[in-house]
Formats: C-alpha cells, structure tokens, sequence
C-alpha cells in the first residue's frame, strides 16, 4: 500500500501487538541470503545506529522538530523491517505518518516506546540467529 493510499485511509492508527516481535519469514531470507555471521554483525550496527536515531527522536519529540522527527522514523522504519522488526517497523511509519499529516504532538506520544522495543527486538533477532549458527 503506498503512502498516498494510507493517509487518504483515515487516521491513521497506533499498531497493536509486541513491538519486538520477529517476522520470521523476513529475517529467514536475511540469513539465508547474509548468513548467520554476517546478519548478526549488522544487527549490532542496527542496535547502535537505531539507538542514536531513538536519542534523537527523543529529543526531536521534546523540542517540537515533527519534521525532524517524521524522517528518523521513516528511517527506522525502513531498518527495522529489513530485519523482520514488522512491528517496530509499523510503529515508527505510524509515527512519521503522523508528523506528515501535522499531528506531530500525537506522534510524539510514541516515541517512548522505542527504545525499549528496539532493545528487545534486537535481543529476539540475536537469540533467532544464534539457532541459525
């Protein structure tokens, strides 16, 4: 669905479900294109990365920078669900969702969440490739 489609849809709303859910067909065709080695090494890269990008939301979402704060979510949106991270994934395109449709103090709103989902995600897809080893 493209984005025109989802914000012509209505509001749009927060995603329900554990945000640190795994996709698993998703992450499966990551380690069965990279391998196990390779996937866990970007993982860290992710899990660093993305916890500098939650930093700045944090304090995108504090000072009133929606615009700021709709790109980093785009962005982690987009790293997240490389890895399978569905959920997250769906949270951040929810809070970017928001920013571009100028309801940036209701996406800010979701901001707490995510670093705490990003830990556990992270956490779910190691121990996910670690049986992959």
């Amino acid at each position: 669905m493209s984005d025109a489609q989802d914000e012509t849809a209505g509001p749009p709303r927060w995603p329900t479900g554990p945000l640190d859910a795994i996709d698993e067909p998703t992450i499966a065709e990551v380690l069965a294109q990279l391998g196990a080695d390779s996937t866990a090494l970007l993982l860290q890269t992710l899990l660093r990365d993305g916890a500098a990008r939650v930093t700045q939301m944090e304090a995108q979402a504090l000072a009133g920078a929606y615009a700021a704060l709709g790109a980093n979510a785009h962005a982690l949106k987009s790293s997240t669900g490389t890895f399978g991270l569905a959920a997250l994934s769906a949270h951040a395109r929810h809070i970017e969702l928001l920013c571009r449709a100028g309801r940036g103090a209701e996406a800010s709103a979701g901001v707490p969440a995510l670093a705490g989902a990003l830990r556990a995600g992270v956490g779910a897809l190691s121990r996910r490739i670690a049986t992959a080893r």
